[in-house]
């Protein structure tokens, strides 16, 4: 669960590999919610995990910089 980023869609799918909210309200009631459903909290966690590990590794991002780097070097 996170706050909610203009860009975080571009990341994530937003609602089922992680939680957002504005408010300080809106993450209590999200919260309450996810705390009542154990099965869907653990699917949206095993699902913004699985996307964590494949696509935002150290790695990933070391590549996507050097591939941009050559590019502007070139």
């Amino acid at each position: 669960m996170t706050d909610w980023k203009e860009n975080l869609e571009d990341m994530f799918k937003l609602e089922e590999e992680v939680v957002t909210y504005r408010t300080p309200e809106e993450a209590a009631e999200k919260i309450a919610y996810l705390l009542e459903h154990e099965n869907e909290r653990c699917r949206i966690a095993t699902a913004g995990q699985a996307r964590t590990l494949r696509d935002h590794t150290f790695k990933r991002m070391v590549d996507e910089a050097d591939a941009r780097f050559q590019t502007l070097l070139a």
